[in-house]
């Protein structure tokens, strides 16, 4: 699977460094195998204290974060290099009231390119959706139903 040159230098700081993150959303549903076209890279990162402090400190090796506090608050979506058609990578650091260390025991790992990222599993890939598609517009919606159908195709 294909990565940017910005994804992969984000995902390859957040390995450097130690961070527990674990690939969600579109770049997630290819890993499993479905011919799925990404618009970004969406990334759950554990809030807590110390991990937070390894995200900031990929962001700054990577060169896209700068000074801002490390991110331990809940319901917060960084968006890199910035908000709008031109971003790339979506860090989020909360979903609704999912436990992040559930969903990291359970991941899985898969290749993009060259790094082996952690990566939802299918069961939990599904259940996101299902909180995304409640929580997006139209047109998010339709996509996250889609790949719920194709998803469940694969337990």
């Amino acid at each position: 699977m294909g990565l940017t040159l910005n994804q992969k230098r984000i995902t390859q700081a957040l390995q450097e460094s130690g961070a527990r993150f674990i690939v969600i959303g579109g770049q997630a549903v290819r890993a499993h195998g479905l011919d799925r076209q990404p618009a970004d890279l969406d990334i759950w990162i554990d809030r807590s204290a110390a991990n937070a402090r390894l995200v900031k400190k990929a962001m700054k090796l990577a060169g896209v974060l700068g000074d801002s506090p490390p991110p331990t608050e809940a319901n917060v979506i960084l968006a890199f290099p910035s908000a709008g058609k031109d971003k790339e990578v979506d860090l989020f650091t909360s979903i609704e009231e999912e436990d992040f260390d559930a969903y990291f025991d359970r991941s899985e790992r898969h290749k993009y390119g060259s790094l082996e990222l952690a990566t939802v599993s299918v069961a939990d890939l599904i259940r996101l959706k299902e909180i995304s598609s409640a929580l997006t517009d139209e047109q998010g919606r339709k996509k996250d139903i889609a790949d719920i159908e194709m998803l469940r195709k694969l337990l």
